[in-house]
């Protein structure tokens, strides 16, 4: 009998210590060879689910935003960022089942039979897992894209060379001279350069590959799907839509604000806008950047005039416009921006216009003959009213460069040719351009065309291009009288303005374009 139990002993004894030795196995290899407990917390699945969902939903996010970078830094990070992400979502999927991939391939709308999971549960347990295999085929894609974007000379990142962040990137443009800000273009005269001979240094401009594109699309779609499965009490942040608002809060209106003024915008032709300083404008060359990447003015363009009924902001309503080729629109916009504290008309090819400062009018005193302005000179209001565009291209920009010096001369308007002198001595002061005052009413006429690029450029028009002559020389424009009163001004000094269209003056017509380009 004793020895009967000392065996039994012994034997309870290897037992135990054989179940340690591979339950510690089993923990070195990072492998549950056991399915969780029924006993396992609800919440806890949920707690753990969400926030691995929120870091993939950053971290899709973060490779769109790397493979759009012109820096190799940001692709390193991310190819990174991709292992970390997935060998913590492999620990979590594991812990519920020791295999996904047959657990997802068993999935189909029922309870996988041999878990704990619900049917809920078992959807987003399957939906992370292969959204985050997605993302594994990306490793190498990024890696290529730091090879291609990193110097080769003095760089970790660079090909053969370990992924070691020892030494800062080095800057891939060339910086570029502080020159002053550049004056109106001139078409049809050769514009000399800031410095003889010198050629501006190209920004990179590497696309992010269509692959990259397809395959973050995917797994979102399957993210899509395990967020549905959450409860309705889970809320989940997409980045890409802060960045958005975020953006969009620097460089257009507040959604909020066409609210306040729902009564003026009601009226035809009437809108509201953000008039932001010209450095929003212009290309940053020193900083690193991608040309591809579109421009502020792209993303955030002037606000088109000529609305109907029911105008405001952009979203809001649908703009006039004249069709000049196919998929291309010219739509007349209000084309306002700050320039050292003034309000500045942007001078855009053959864009032209000059403003006046009203003082407190109320838009509402406003009409098409201005006869209820008191501020405005009879000689003043005529030519406001009168005043009519040349119609020779070079006549055009001797008229713009008139008023932007102040020296208006014989311009032309429709009043006898003998009157034309004595009005434009005793004109007040006209110019694109006028000191910024809130709740001041400012009125401006604006002069706007469409140039073809072969007229920008001198270029050469084909013996086979010469029969739609005709359509490639097109050149609409338009010619309004508008009036804007700034509501509110924004710390970055830009305004928020509300915006009337009081008159549209019939479209200018330039009769000598063909003396500006080339035939084959």
């Amino acid at each position: 009998m004793r020895y009967l139990l000392l065996i039994f002993v012994s034997s309870l004894l290897s037992l135990v210590s054989g179940q340690a030795i591979a339950q510690a196995e089993s923990q070195r290899l990072g492998v549950s060879r056991q399915i969780p407990s029924s006993s396992a917390s609800d919440q806890s699945f949920w707690t753990q689910a969400q926030r691995l969902v929120q870091t993939q939903i950053n971290l899709i996010n973060r490779i769109e935003r790397a493979s759009a970078s012109p820096e190799p830094y940001p692709a390193f990070a991310a190819e990174g960022q991709i292992l970390l992400h997935q060998g913590e979502v492999d620990r979590f999927l594991k812990s519920q089942y020791p295999n996904p991939a047959l657990l997802c391939t068993r999935t189909n709308g029922v309870t996988p039979a041999g878990s704990n999971l619900t049917l809920e549960q078992a959807q987003v347990y399957c939906a992370l897992y292969a959204s985050t295999q997605q993302l594994l085929p990306l490793r190498p894609v990024l890696e290529r894209r730091q090879s291609i974007l990193a110097p080769t000379r003095g760089n970790p990142l660079a090909i053969g060379q370990p992924s070691i962040l020892t030494v800062p990137p080095q800057r891939l443009a060339v910086p570029v001279p502080r020159f002053p800000a550049p004056e109106p273009p001139v078409v049809g005269v050769a514009a000399k350069t800031p410095i003889s001979g010198y050629q501006p240094p190209i920004q990179p401009a590497i696309a992010p590959s269509q692959q990259t594109a397809t395959t973050l699309q995917t797994a979102k779609k399957f993210l899509g799907q395990a967020v549905a499965a959450f409860p309705p009490s889970a809320r989940f942040t997409d980045i890409a839509e802060t960045y958005q608002l975020n953006e969009r809060n620097t460089y257009a209106l507040y959604r909020q604000e066409p609210s306040l003024y729902t009564e003026f915008l009601s009226q035809p032709n009437t809108g509201i806008a953000r008039v932001l300083p010209s450095e929003a404008y212009r290309q940053q060359l020193n900083p690193l950047g991608n040309r591809l990447s579109p421009s502020v003015a792209e993303r955030f363009p002037f606000p088109a005039l000529l609305r109907g009924v029911g105008g405001g902001s952009d979203e809001e309503s649908t703009p006039s416009s004249v069709r000049i080729g196919p998929g291309e629109e010219f739509t007349p916009r209000f084309a306002v921006r700050m320039e050292g504290g003034n309000f500045e008309i942007a001078q855009q090819g053959l864009d032209y216009g000059f403003m006046v400062d009203l003082g407190e009018v109320p838009l509402e005193n406003l009409d098409p003959t201005l006869k209820k302005v008191r501020a405005l000179s009879p000689q003043t209001r005529q030519f406001f009213l009168n005043y009519r565009p040349p119609n020779q291209l070079a006549s055009i920009q001797v008229d713009r460069q008139r008023f932007i010096t102040g020296k208006l001369g014989q311009v032309a308007f429709s009043e006898p040719v003998q009157q034309t002198r004595a009005i434009a001595s005793s004109i007040d002061r006209l110019s694109p351009n006028a000191p910024a005052m809130l709740n001041h009413t400012y009125l401006m006429r604006l002069v706007q065309f469409q140039v073809p690029e072969v007229v920008q450029t001198g270029g050469t028009v084909s013996r086979e291009q010469r029969r739609y002559l005709d359509q490639i020389l097109e050149l609409p424009s338009s010619d309004v009288l508008v009036a804007f009163r700034p509501v509110s001004r924004r710390a970055d000094g830009s305004y928020t303005v509300l915006w009337q269209v009081l008159t549209q003056f019939p479209d200018p017509q330039i009769e000598d374009v063909e003396k500006y380009i080339k035939l084959q």
